[in-house]
């Protein structure tokens, strides 16, 4: 029997790269964020309180807040 799950292997990301990917990633989680206050989908009921919209919004932009601080600081 072969153990597929034991064979874990990594790509180590150092540096300018990993300050790139991880800026790019954030960004695209904080505008999904910012994307489902503005336009709720149907599968996120409880987007329909305008409360939980404004905490989306608020977390979407402290989201790419810090991605922007994490780019451009050194």
């Amino acid at each position: 029997m072969i153990k597929f799950w034991e064979k874990n292997k990594s790509i180590p990301i150092k540096g300018v790269r990993a300050t790139i990917v991880s800026t790019i990633i954030l960004l695209i989680i904080g505008g999904f964020l910012i994307y489902c206050a503005v336009k709720p989908p149907t599968f996120f009921p409880f987007l329909k309180d305008v409360f939980n919209r404004i905490i989306y919004v608020a977390v979407g932009l402290f989201i790419i807040y810090k991605a922007l601080k994490l780019f451009f600081s050194k």
